[in-house]
């Protein structure tokens, strides 16, 4: 029985001096003497050989206001780094040893103040090396900050409702290092908020950008509508994904793009027009060495069915059909190389041979004829081409009243391609008589409308 009474002896002189060192430190901490409670602390879990001290959860939560005012001091420098590492280490074991919070949450008691403290260190800190262009670190940083202010905002410690500035140095740090994705979970919590000011309009098109990378157009219809919302009346905010797509400048996400709004919307008569865009920039590229794709052939069917979508779905929109006018012109350019470059090579190759004997005719190699007669096919086919569409890009520019000074321009190109054209075409049939006279009368024919265009 003695024993008895002397072990609930001990286990109470025990309680006595652990409560004791709490209300000791706690003292020191409201004199603000932080050294001298880091030194008490460090002598209480010194002297704590059955972890008494360590397993209590008020030992977190003393060690996480002691070790951020420490740090407060100074938070830029390594030492108190540390300090604020180590305090809101401590914080995260309190906080899962004690869920009720009780200790944090109550303003009378001393560690109220070490979520915000905590905070307050990893703010200033993160802005140091924002400014130092110390991205790695600053996203780090900021990053801390914005759970610590999430916490403190559902905690009702704070009067904030939103941590603007932190987040937006968040988001901002994460896009210096490139890491869009991550720029993005951040910046997406100040548009769905819808902060305004044109500081951060940015924010806005960013998302909406981003979005498109992923090809995800709900995503970019959603930030497009939030700005339109936030800055009304700024038309950097009026156009849609088709708009958009139309200025993407890589070649691989444009055609992932044309694809997935293709899927979403085939209908799309503006689609139409930006995927036969596209397809002429492929065939009709201005890059020094370029060649024609490997499915060049299927990919002009589909442009010359696309622009031909567009020009009826607007039957006062010239451009479908000057788009496919000069696409055609630049081909027959092309076939003129091509032949050029037969020839030569055909001389080249009779220089070669030895000279045929008096009044011997070598017949040629069916092979030569064949490559000629497909040559000179493909080369009419495209001029034909082109004066079709020519003609009806003029024929829709004719019926304008008040046509812009760019359809003026290209109804003048067409028009000016088709006196050549059909010059061309007249010096071609000199054998045949009705023919030179029909393609002589249509050459005239152009030129009264030219002499017509006074701009």
């Amino acid at each position: 029985m003695k024993k008895l009474i002397l072990s609930f002896a001990v286990l109470s002189i025990g309680m006595s001096a652990f409560s004791q060192n709490y209300t000791d430190i706690k003292n020191y901490l409201i004199l603000q003497k932080y050294p001298e409670a880091k030194a008490a602390f460090d002598k209480a879990l010194a002297e704590d050989k059955k972890d008494k001290f360590k397993g209590k959860a008020e030992t977190y939560a003393l060690k996480a206001i002691i070790y951020s005012q420490l740090a407060a001091k100074d938070p830029k420098s390594e030492e108190s780094i540390a300090l604020t590492n180590e305090a809101s280490a401590a914080l995260d074991k309190y906080k899962e040893m004690e869920p009720s919070l009780k200790l944090i949450l109550n303003k009378e008691d001393v560690y109220y103040n070490a979520p915000i403290i905590i905070y307050g260190n990893y703010f200033n800190q993160g802005l140091e090396s924002y400014n130092k262009k110390k991205y790695q670190e600053s996203f780090g940083d900021f990053k801390k900050v914005v759970s610590y202010s999430d916490f403190l905002i559902t905690n009702k410690m704070t009067d904030m409702a939103l941590d603007t500035n932190a987040i937006l140095l968040a988001g901002a740090s994460a896009q210096s290092l490139k890491q869009d994705d991550e720029a993005a979970k951040y910046f997406d919590k100040l548009a769905n908020a819808k902060v305004g000011g044109k500081e951060n309009e940015f924010l806005y098109h960013f998302l909406a950008a981003n979005s498109m990378k992923s090809l995800d157009f709900d995503g970019f219809n959603k930030y497009m509508k939030l700005g339109r919302e936030v800055f009304p009346g700024d038309k950097n905010f009026d156009y849609d994904d088709v708009d958009y797509i139309l200025q993407v400048t890589d070649p691989e996400l444009k055609t992932k793009l044309i694809a997935k709004k293709s899927e979403l919307d085939p209908l799309n008569v503006k689609l139409q027009e930006t995927i036969a865009t596209d397809i002429f920039d492929k065939l009709n590229s201005k890059e020094e060495g370029a060649t024609l794709p490997e499915n060049a052939v299927e990919l002009e069917k589909q442009m010359v069915a696309a622009f031909l979508k567009s020009a009826e779905a607007n039957p006062k929109n010239g451009f479908p059909y000057s788009n496919l006018a000069n696409h055609f012109i630049n081909k027959n350019t092309r076939i003129a190389k091509e032949q050029e470059a037969f020839r030569e090579k055909i001389r080249a190759a009779n220089a070669a041979k030895k000279p045929a004997k008096p009044g011997v005719k070598v017949a040629e190699d069916p092979a030569i004829t064949k490559e000629r007669e497909d040559l000179k096919v493909r080369y009419n086919e495209a001029l034909d081409q082109a004066t079709l569409y020519f003609e009806k890009a003029a024929g829709v520019y004719s019926t304008l009243e008040a046509p812009s000074t760019q359809e003026k321009q290209q109804w003048r190109n067409a028009v000016s391609y088709l006196i050549d054209l059909y010059a061309e075409k007249k010096n071609a049939s000199k054998l045949k008589p009705a023919d030179y006279s029909k393609y002589e009368k249509e050459e005239n024919k152009w030129k009264k409308v030219y002499d017509t265009l006074s701009y």
